[in-house]
């Protein structure tokens, strides 16, 4: 006491002196008038967290909670622990423990109890009554789960299945080959149409199979054949429509469209190919002729009688 007391000021000297010798050190409750610190320094037993619990104090925690005591109650009785560290120690002692209900969430999965849970799935039992029927092995949620599982495992399988027959190399019979070159050359079918009707993998296997029964074919987007454009040219003069042309000249009927499409566009923005498309008359009218501009000229200045 002679040691505490010369860390003390002079006014707790002076409230300790008044207390009766006997219960100077005696743990006795704080009343309401005492100042704070002294509430403090009595009352606050020696902090316990982190510590290993002894026998005693596991004892007397699981008999609380087996009386139906809260964590904070039972802290109440063991001094120098918290909440908190009540109720990390008693989830411990709960999954060690064989005949409470949280070991039963440690407990693993057997083959055997896989294949009796899919069964009763499969035979429109539902989850919570499975789980009724395990009720002291599993809970409703772990069965859950492990159907959902089971379920993701199932189709896992199945799609490597599916990318196993995806990779066996298969080769082109002639009656395939045939259908390959009629489906795209005639019915102008897309590449991956064509796989589906072959039962193939891809539509890019069957576009290079294609190109190999068929190498003077052009692929899309390569370079512009000048006797070739010179012919969809002369076949759309005709009035032959882009799928007409295209089976004649053996090209992808995108292609052809493609093409045409590029000639309209340029068409349309060359002025000089739009004057020319001038009836004759009113190049008579303008006293200009026949002959081809060498620049283009603007409407205004050839025609200013016409215009407004």
């Amino acid at each position: 006491m002679r040691g505490l007391c010369l860390s003390l000021s002079r006014g707790q000297k002076q409230w300790l002196s008044n207390i009766p010798h006997g219960l100077q050190n005696a743990p006795i409750p704080s009343p309401a008038w005492a100042p704070t610190w002294y509430r403090g320094f009595h009352t606050t037993p020696r902090c316990k967290v982190g510590s290993p619990w002894a026998q005693k104090e596991s004892d007397l925690a699981v008999q609380l909670m087996k009386e139906g005591k809260s964590n904070n109650q039972i802290s109440r009785h063991l001094p120098g622990r918290t909440e908190r560290g009540v109720m990390k120690h008693l989830i411990r002692y709960q999954k060690d423990c064989q005949t409470s209900p949280e070991h039963r969430r440690n407990r693993v999965f057997t083959k055997e109890i896989i294949e009796k849970v899919l069964a009763a799935r499969d035979a429109g039992i539902s989850i919570s009554q499975i789980a009724l029927m395990y009720k002291d092995t599993f809970t409703e949620r772990q069965i859950r789960n492990r159907l959902a599982w089971e379920q993701r495992k199932a189709s896992h399988v199945a799609d490597e299945a599916a990318a196993e027959r995806r990779r066996e190399r298969r080769a082109y019979s002639e009656s395939e080959d045939c259908n390959i070159v009629e489906w795209r050359e005639e019915l102008h079918l897309s590449w991956v149409e064509i796989a589906r009707r072959l039962g193939r993998p891809s539509g890019r296997g069957v576009q290079n199979r294609y190109y190999a029964l068929r190498p003077d074919a052009l692929r899309r987007g390569s370079p512009l054949n000048e006797g070739l454009l010179e012919r969809i040219k002369e076949l759309h003069g005709e009035g032959l429509s882009s799928p007409e042309i295209a089976r004649r000249l053996n090209v992808a009927l995108p292609d052809v469209r493609g093409w045409v499409g590029q000639m309209r566009k340029a068409r349309g923005g060359d002025r000089t190919t739009s004057w020319n498309l001038l009836p004759l008359e009113l190049m008579c009218r303008t006293g200009i002729g026949a002959q081809q501009p060498t620049e283009p000229a603007r409407k205004a200045d050839v025609l200013p009688g016409l215009l407004p």
